[in-house]
């Protein structure tokens, strides 16, 4: 017990680090050479990838990720859920938060403190 809420506080204190580093409004960087090396991230709110396009990386920090598009690296959430019905090219991540997979991810999904749901038209390559 007394490990569990040592490792619980350091991952909510990463959590508030990471909401401080980031700004409290999305970033989009679209004005990137290309669409694939575009990077949403969000702190305070969620982070949406809509179907048809692409980004190299969706992140939310107190928000939620949603992916229906397609990620070349990571989707990742902290203290959010994340949700793929896209493809996300390397790994979906939630701390503190659920993932619910109904698409591919070519590498690991992982739920920190949290749960990890598939549907129907999952496809996981890595590790759940």
């Amino acid at each position: 017990m007394k490990n569990t809420l040592r490792w619980l506080l350091a991952c909510a204190m990463l959590a508030c680090l990471c909401g401080c580093v980031l700004q409290a409004q999305a970033q989009d960087s679209e004005a990137s050479a290309g669409q694939g090396d575009r990077q949403v991230v969000s702190g305070g709110h969620g982070s949406y990838l809509p179907a048809g396009e692409s980004a190299q990386e969706v992140v939310s920090v107190f928000g939620s990720t949603k992916v229906d598009g397609q990620v070349s690296d990571a989707a990742v959430a902290v203290l959010g859920n994340v949700t793929v019905n896209g493809t996300v090219g390397d790994s979906a991540v939630a701390v503190l938060g659920n993932v619910y997979i109904n698409g591919k991810v070519s590498g690991d999904v992982v739920a920190v403190l949290g749960n990890v749901k598939l549907g129907p038209q999952a496809e996981i390559d890595g590790q759940v």
